[in-house]
């Protein structure tokens, strides 16, 4: 009966939705802030304002920028810090930035 529950419990663990992700917390670990502003204000123009932008555009643009589709502006000082941020933790924090 012991191996059973802990079967079970170790299925459900695996089955369960991964928790969401804390665009916040992403958005400062990706030290997004240092160029974007705290919570995507951006105090220079040189560096866009995100926050207030919707989700989607934030995200597609971000991603657009690491996979080298959107190569004007800033774009190619931005790639190499995109680079390793995954699509699911760009839309965290473009859904942290839309909420601003």
């Amino acid at each position: 009966m012991k191996k059973l529950i802990a079967t079970l419990a170790l299925a459900a663990l695996f089955a369960a939705p991964a928790l969401a992700l804390d665009g916040k917390a992403l958005y400062a670990e990706k030290a997004c802030n240092s160029c974007h502003g705290e919570a995507g204000a951006s105090v220079t123009s040189i560096y866009p304002k995100l926050n207030g932008q919707t989700a989607g555009y934030i995200a597609t643009q971000a991603i657009a920028i690491r996979d080298g589709v959107r190569k004007s502006g800033m774009s190619a000082i931005m790639k190499p810090m995109v680079a390793s941020i995954s699509n699911e933790e760009m839309e965290a924090i473009a859904d942290y930035l839309a909420s601003k």
